[in-house]
């Protein structure tokens, strides 16, 4: 797979999303600037971040760094849906430091 450098960006120090896709769906690889989580709620997918596979279950949390490449694999059609979260490094970075 061909990388991609990941177009988004959060418009502000955090975004949550919500998505539920019927089908499988394309993630190509990618990586951003930013604090990925991905709460896994259903489906059959695997997340290869760095070249390391997660096959995700039920309820697992998802925390991928910035810069790090990651892409999903699809097993069988069926409804893959979870919560994303964005966060900015510097909002990271001012919750260690114990700021927010």
């Amino acid at each position: 797979m061909k990388e991609q450098l990941e177009r988004y960006s959060p418009k502000a120090d955090f975004e949550a999303f919500y998505h539920a896709d019927e089908e499988a769906c394309t993630v190509a690889v990618h990586r951003h600037d930013f604090y990925e989580m991905l709460f896994f709620i259903e489906g059959d997918v695997t997340y290869v971040v760095d070249g390391h596979p997660y096959p995700l279950r039920e309820g697992d949390l998802l925390v991928i760094p910035p810069g790090a490449q990651h892409y999903a694999v699809f097993g069988e059609a069926r409804p893959f849906r979870r919560v994303l979260l964005w966060l900015t490094a510097d909002l990271v970075r001012s919750l260690e430091r114990g700021e927010r």
